[in-house]
């Protein structure tokens, strides 16, 4: 960029116009620093003035009003622009999740992250200094979370009949996997190095599920056995009916795992 004083002289390139006005005020933030450091120099060295004949007063203006209130201006702006993002942290987790579902730990970038989350990298990396795994452990949180109040807490509800802790629960399930059409998360980072960073987490998920249709179970009758072994199938059939149905572009096998574990339960 044209320099904008030429010399110790303090020649200026442009004449005080407006079109020297517009270029320095549409100066971006870090060549601004640049130009602040440039016009310091004439007001450290005011002997330098009379040399540029007859704009004294124009000077005066520009130095001790105008330039101030552009740089304010300027420095609230990028204060601003540092700020970090606020977005609603069920809509972000909600992001972030479908980012992972569909691509793992590994497959998952950052700027798809960021992306779906609705916040500039910056904010994100604010939110989750540890970057990428923080995220996913957040995202795991928020998952067993939802885990404990829409299917461990109904199940375990002793107060309601079980077949109707069985029904609305399997309607969550239902729910939550979009009636077959979305990847369970806990799936997805189960694979490559995801299993190695968050063994722990996954299995707390999966554990609290086992244990909770284990209870209604012993609820309907069945003995500790039974109902751990009853348990460990709506797992699998959930699980199971979700890979055939990404595979095959059929739902209808979800809707028929969810009527088998409801069959399963109701006929013991």
């Amino acid at each position: 960029m044209c320099s904008l004083f030429e010399s110790k002289s303090a020649v200026f390139p442009w004449s005080l116009s407006g079109n020297f006005l517009k270029k320095l005020i549409c100066t971006d933030f870090g060549t601004f620093s640049t130009e602040a450091c440039k016009y310091s120099f004439c007001f450290h060295y005011p002997f330098n003035a009379p040399k540029i004949a007859g704009n004294g007063p124009i000077l005066s203006v520009l130095f001790f009003i105008i330039l101030p209130n552009v740089w304010l201006f300027k420095i609230t702006l990028y204060i601003c622009s540092m700020r970090p993002q606020k977005v609603d942290d069920q809509k972000l987790l909600s992001g972030l999740m479908s980012v992972l579902r569909s691509k793992g730990y590994d497959g998952a970038s950052l700027n798809e992250l960021a992306s779906a989350s609705g916040l500039q990298k910056a904010s994100l990396y604010h939110r989750y200094p540890g970057g990428k795994k923080d995220i996913t452990l957040a995202v795991l949180q928020f998952v067993n979370q939802w885990l404990e109040k829409h299917i461990v807490n109904i199940l375990t509800h002793q107060e309601r009949e079980p077949e109707e802790r069985l029904r609305e629960a399997l309607k969550n399930i239902n729910l939550l996997y979009d009636s077959g059409k979305l990847t369970c998360i806990l799936r997805a980072l189960s694979m490559d190095s995801g299993l190695d960073l968050f063994k722990l987490q996954l299995q707390e998920a999966m554990q609290a599920w086992i244990h909770a249709f284990g209870i209604l179970g012993k609820n309907m009758g069945m003995s500790e056995e039974l109902s751990k072994k009853k348990a460990v199938q709506t797992l699998v059939k959930v699980q199971g009916s979700l890979v055939v149905c990404k595979t095959l572009e059929d739902y209808s096998f979800f809707d028929e795992a969810l009527k088998d574990i409801e069959k399963m339960y109701r006929d013991t």
